[in-house]
């Protein structure tokens, strides 16, 4: 029998915000569905974005029709890959400006520096109207999309390149505390991919982990207060 503490939110939200790859399906010219693997990061929110080449069929296919679902799945982890938890998003991909998303994205896949500029290449973002999840035997349910989505901060999504960029350069041993005690993953080449309203991802070769807040940053500088008091209670927990 599944257990009481079974929390589908939360183990939905962990995937959007930990995902680095996704399987998009959309649909092709004569209606059908296609389907392909790309990129993901979560977007402010924790909306998943991706960088697509307009060469691309799947992007062809958006561009006639948006209307698509993106299928995000735990590949690590012990057992039959079908017991672990997955997530399917139904809803529309929308393009959006670079310097909107680009911090957040590269911060997820630094190596798509090399391309991001090219003139064929936009971001999208998928605009979610419909969740199911799937989490082993009895755990089969839908997730109201608004449950999962973080508020997104104006000031902190302006300071977004910012705030990576300080931390990969001055804070990473925090990281590797943040990831150890927050969250259960152990690393030491963790760098920062994105920082809002909700927490902090980090990304490394364990892959991502989201490091969420006990309680939402609305600041700049209530997310760097959240970050030291956080820091400050782990290296406590450590001597």
């Amino acid at each position: 029998m599944p257990s009481d503490e079974f929390d589908p939110v939360a183990t939905a939200r962990s995937l959007l915000r930990t995902s680095l790859v996704g399987s998009l399906a959309t649909l092709d010219d004569r209606g059908g569905p296609f389907a392909s693997l790309v990129e993901i990061a979560s977007d402010d929110d924790g909306a998943p974005l991706t960088l697509l080449s307009r060469l691309a069929v799947h992007t062809r296919n958006l561009e006639r029709d948006g209307r698509a679902s993106i299928l995000l799945d735990r590949r690590e982890g012990e057992g039959p890959a079908l017991v672990r938890p997955r997530i399917s998003l139904r809803g529309r991909m929308r393009k959006v400006e670079a310097d909107a998303v680009s911090a957040r994205f590269l911060g997820h896949h630094p190596g798509a520096a090399q391309y991001a500029g090219f003139a064929d290449f936009s971001f999208y973002r998928l605009d979610i109207e419909a969740c199911h999840l799937v989490a082993g035997f009895g755990r089969i349910t839908g997730v109201d999309p608004g449950a999962l989505l973080a508020q997104r901060i104006d000031s902190l999504a302006a300071a977004q390149a910012g705030i990576i960029a300080h931390m990969n350069a001055d804070h990473r041993d925090a990281m590797i505390l943040y990831a150890r005690h927050y969250g259960g993953v152990e690393g030491s080449d963790w760098r920062c991919a994105g920082a809002d309203s909700a927490g902090l991802t980090l990304v490394g070769q364990a892959g991502a982990c989201h490091i969420s807040f006990p309680e939402p940053a609305d600041s700049p500088e209530r997310l760097r207060r959240i970050l030291k008091e956080m820091a400050d209670q782990a290296r406590g927990k450590s001597r």
